[in-house]
């Protein structure tokens, strides 16, 4: 009854992929719960972690970027359509950028928990300009963006609605290489969802 989904970057296809999944679960194809696990993700384009927020979210604003002088110069929105079904996200000390742009909204529309530590804080609209000539380039930061509550995160991050630290021992591990049963985020996603027992720990 889970739909786990870990996105690593948001590249040119991801929103397609995502889509893919998001259609089957509103099949009904036994899946009552999304885990969509964003630890580790570096960002990647804003443009796609857009379409994906658009899929999870109701209809509202999603981020609006801002330049230097205040002034909004890009509101991102989503349509009426969203998941129904119950989701949980996870973040880490790596997730960063268009990855938090999808946790912020998800947060500010309290769509469901955000569970792990402290993400990175970077809320930068950026542009790359690549010079033929000798292949050498540029990264030039054009606008910062802000959640639907208002709220910049460069250089802060988002706290999770439940902070869960991993054992010291697989902090910065790719999740699909934590052993079975040491994955203390996840484990603490599905029984947030109430598919599993807390330990007598928790």
């Amino acid at each position: 009854n889970i739909q786990y989904i870990q996105i690593t970057q948001f590249v040119s296809g991801t929103s397609d992929e995502f889509r893919t999944v998001v259609d089957s679960v509103a099949s009904g194809k036994s899946c009552k719960n999304i885990v969509l696990d964003l630890r580790n993700n570096p960002g990647g384009y804003e443009s796609e972690a857009s379409k994906v927020a658009d899929m999870i979210l109701p209809e509202g604003v999603i981020a609006n970027d801002k330049d230097k002088t205040g002034a909004v110069v890009k509101t991102v929105n989503s349509d009426a359509n969203s998941v129904s079904v119950p989701m949980v996200i996870l973040i880490n000390q790596n997730t960063a950028s268009a990855a938090e742009l999808v946790t912020g909204a998800f947060r500010d529309f309290n769509k469901g928990e955000i569970i792990g530590v402290k993400s990175y804080g970077k809320a930068l609209g950026q542009r790359n300009k690549e010079f033929s000539a000798d292949g050498s380039g540029v990264v030039i930061s054009t606008s910062q963006y802000y959640t639907p509550s208002g709220e910049c995160i460069d250089k802060v991050g988002i706290t999770p609605t439940k902070v869960v630290e991993l054992d010291s021992k697989y902090v910065g591990y790719d999740p699909k290489d934590i052993p079975e049963g040491c994955d203390l985020q996840l484990d603490a996603a599905l029984v947030a969802l109430g598919v599993k027992e807390a330990s007598k720990d928790d």
